[in-house]
């Protein structure tokens, strides 16, 4: 447990993190997060990235509302097909606009964006798939609130490491390895290490 990084400590899902007034520690915090992170990442074995099938178009959507894991599997797919020209960014900012309220992933939205069944928020390849999202999304626009949603969901996704499957782990350390490599990327230029 930290006392200056306590994001992904205890049981995230039910005690769900606010992020506000946290308290300011300079490069001390940056230190903490990065050795919480390496200690999450030996953990959770070897790596592995997972299969994305390219996609030919929006899946997902239908006149009862959004099926969360069609609709990412779907713009991680045209991510894949459409690197240079993504145009379906309103999606994107949705599931984050979604998570930055809830810190939480729903499998099922209406089509005003809230979730059909609040109490259905436990399924942890749903936060896996956002965070690959995420990964995808700051890979190709470098904008920092998918960088924001990344770091809060892969807090979410570490407080729950006990629960995760063999392949969820190996799924996890590819997104956490991205996510110190963006990190590390931001905080070089202004020489924090």
């Amino acid at each position: 447990m930290s006392d200056m990084y306590p994001y992904a400590d205890g049981e995230r899902l039910e005690d769900r993190n606010t992020y506000f007034y946290s308290s300011y520690y300079g490069q001390e915090f940056f230190h903490e997060y990065y050795a919480l992170r390496i200690i999450a990442l030996k953990m959770l074995g070897e790596p592995k990235k997972c299969k994305i099938v390219e996609a030919a178009g929006i899946e997902g959507l239908s006149d009862d509302g959004i099926d969360t894991k069609a609709l990412i599997k779907s713009l991680l797919g045209l991510y894949m097909r459409d690197k240079n020209g993504f145009e379906h960014w309103s999606f994107v900012n949705h599931f984050v606009q979604r998570f930055e309220v809830a810190k939480r992933v729903y499998p099922k939205y209406g089509i005003n964006w809230r979730p059909t069944n609040k109490n259905d928020y436990k399924e942890l390849s749903l936060y896996l798939l956002f965070a690959e999202l995420m990964v995808r999304a700051y890979q190709y626009s470098a904008k920092l609130p998918y960088l924001n949603a990344l770091l809060k969901v892969v807090d979410t996704l570490i407080s729950t490491l006990e629960s995760l499957e063999v392949e969820q782990k190996q799924h996890l350390a590819y997104i956490l390895e991205k996510e110190l490599g963006y990190v590390e990327a931001l905080a070089e230029p202004v020489r924090i290490k």
